[in-house]
């Protein structure tokens, strides 16, 4: 009698761990039946998001010829918005990078490096002030800009880093301030149009070295020239 009792309870307790196994299994199958519902929701409200509802698509449009490319959007809170265009092999050709709170934009090659990085209202301001004004004031202004940046450029050739700064920056939206010239080293400062450091060059002289640092992003070149 006792070796019966003993087994009915064996088949009872295995019979019990089939039913809860049975149980977790349905219950982790319908856990990931809704989690991929909800990703694959996820995704169908991201692809249907309007990309001409971006601020700073006309702008971004003028660049770039956005029908070219696919867009992917990587971030987007309340103080920037960045989206990455890929070309038909879905490889990575573009970076777009707009501050909401400067209204600012900037745009990368990544094979260039930066190729736009302006405040989209200074570019409405310029637009409206070439409209009003007359063709001769305009050519005055572009005779006394081109001093300006012929005279800066002359300045700043003349220097042996000069040639490896030209190659790994966008000199042409750059001014440069030389902080520091002495036996030693060369510490040059290089500005956006807002008077903004955004690079330091620093060459050593003796060691005929050349460090230049993004101020924002770290190292981008550290070599002798």
């Amino acid at each position: 009698m006792k070796k019966i009792i003993l087994t009915i309870a064996s088949i009872l307790l295995v019979a019990g761990g089939a039913v809860g196994f049975t149980m977790k299994a349905t219950a982790d199958n319908t856990s990931a039946s809704e989690t991929k519902v909800k990703n694959e929701q996820h995704e169908t409200q991201t692809e249907e998001k309007d990309t001409n509802d971006f601020h700073e698509y006309d702008a971004l449009n003028k660049v770039v010829d956005l029908n070219e490319f696919t867009i992917e959007e990587v971030e987007d809170n309340q103080n920037k918005h960045v989206i990455i265009l890929k070309d038909d092999q879905d490889m990575p050709q573009f970076k777009s990078i707009y501050v909401k709170n400067k209204d600012r934009l900037k745009v990368v090659d990544f094979d260039k490096g930066v190729i736009f990085n302006q405040a989209l209202s200074d570019t409405e301001n310029d637009t409206n002030d070439n409209k009003s004004e007359s063709n001769d004031n305009n050519t005055v202004e572009k005779d006394k800009e081109g001093s300006k940046e012929q005279k800066q450029k002359s300045e700043i050739e003349e220097f042996t880093e000069y040639s490896i700064l030209d190659k790994k920056l966008d000199m042409d939206n750059l001014s440069d301030e030389v902080v520091k010239d002495n036996d030693y080293k060369r510490i040059i400062l290089l500005k956006d149009e807002n008077g903004q450091p955004q690079y330091k060059s620093i060459y050593i002289k003796n060691k005929n070295r050349l460090k230049v640092i993004d101020l924002h992003g770290g190292l981008v070149y550290n070599d002798k020239i």
